[in-house]
């Protein structure tokens, strides 16, 4: 009988027994179609969840963290990474070239990025709905709630308690 053969993340739990919760999670997360499968290219996607996919997973940054989900639709993106750049606002323009502007979303939250005017102008286009703030990394330290899309994510609240001063 021949065994199937195991995935990366399935070799990594092995590895690495503190990742297997982590591991856990992201194949639920799969199976549930939480997360679709993330493509090799941006010339492979054929929706907007499968671009963010492509995205998130090329920047290594968690989908459950950063991306709010409705139904199937993603309606807001948080973008915590100062690699975050004209360069992916671009990649963002030509899959919106083939697949059509993005109108489900309607948050999108960079976070010490590096995108220029010009890169935000181009995301209006892109996400006519959403609305596009840009935030300092300073003012996402002092404010949870800009960092993630759910700030009631269990280790989350558990990194915050503990990183809190105790009153004196």
């Amino acid at each position: 009988m021949k065994t199937k053969a195991k995935s990366r993340l399935e070799r990594l739990a092995e590895l690495c027994p503190e990742t297997a919760e982590i591991v856990a999670r992201i194949q639920a997360d799969k199976a549930d179609g939480f997360i679709p499968e993330p493509r090799r290219t941006f010339k492979e996607c054929l929706s907007w969840p499968e671009a963010w996919a492509f995205v998130f997973h090329r920047a290594c940054l968690s989908y459950r963290d950063f991306l709010r989900w409705e139904g199937n639709k993603i309606v807001c993106v948080v973008w915590p990474d100062p690699e975050f750049d004209d360069q992916i606002v671009d990649v963002l323009g030509k899959i919106a070239e083939r697949i059509g502007r993005n109108n489900d979303l309607t948050e999108m939250r960079l976070i010490g990025t590096k995108i220029t005017p010009q890169g935000v102008v181009q995301l209006k286009s892109i996400f006519p709905k959403a609305s596009i703030n840009s935030y300092s990394r300073e003012e996402a330290e002092r404010n949870d709630t800009l960092k993630y899309v759910n700030t009631r994510v269990k280790w989350i609240a558990e990194l915050h308690a503990n990183n809190r001063p105790t009153p004196q």
